[in-house]
């Protein structure tokens, strides 16, 4: 048996590049647990001060159901920040132009090309600017802000900001939040950092 490690989030977004080691389902599977081993006491990624265990985690493990949009908002961008393709995928409405068709290899395309973006760019911030639900209770949306960078050196100093809303449905009252799509609102680039 061994000590749990502790981490600063510093680290936690450096080990974003490598994939984690994950088991259970696959494509689409709805409910699949997934196994994502992070430090118990390290600070969520989507910058609420609760430890990943008790914030996003059980989220992106399958272990616990989404119960808002803003909950999801929140754990897709730590499924970005570590790479966690198959949760990006499996709460993407099927109806997203990203699903190209449906079929098994637009799907691993799409998880390449995710993934692929996962090692290019580390983000660094989330900010949540605005949530809403109707009053039907399946349709939402979550406007935000996250900063991120590239990763390789010759653009390590350039700050990107994707401004987005984001909306949400479900099919019904006890469904699961998905992404259904979203407007960008702004992009900012400068050199330095955008806080």
């Amino acid at each position: 048996s061994h000590e749990p490690r502790r981490m600063v989030r510093a680290s936690l977004s450096n080990n974003a590049r490598r994939p984690l080691k994950t088991s259970g389902g696959g494509f689409g599977a709805p409910n699949a647990k997934r196994n994502i081993k992070l430090p118990y006491d390290a600070s969520c990624l989507c910058g609420r001060p609760q430890a990943f265990d008790q914030c996003c985690g059980p989220y992106l493990e399958g272990s616990k159901s989404i119960d808002t949009p803003v909950a999801l908002m929140r754990a897709r961008y730590v499924a970005y920040c570590l790479g966690e393709v198959d949760f990006i995928i499996r709460t993407t409405h099927p109806s997203h132009e990203d699903w190209r068709g449906g079929t098994k290899s637009s799907r691993r395309e799409w998880a390449r090309s995710l993934q692929l973006y996962a090692e290019r760019y580390e983000y660094t911030k989330l900010e949540i600017v605005d949530t809403s639900t109707r009053d039907d209770g399946v349709h939402g949306e979550v406007e935000f802000k996250a900063s991120f960078r590239r990763r390789d050196l010759a653009d390590a100093d350039v700050a990107h900001l994707h401004h987005e809303r984001s909306h949400f449905v479900r099919s019904g009252m006890i469904a699961p939040w998905m992404y259904y799509r979203g407007e960008i609102l702004d992009l900012e680039v400068q050199k330095g950092s955008l806080h």
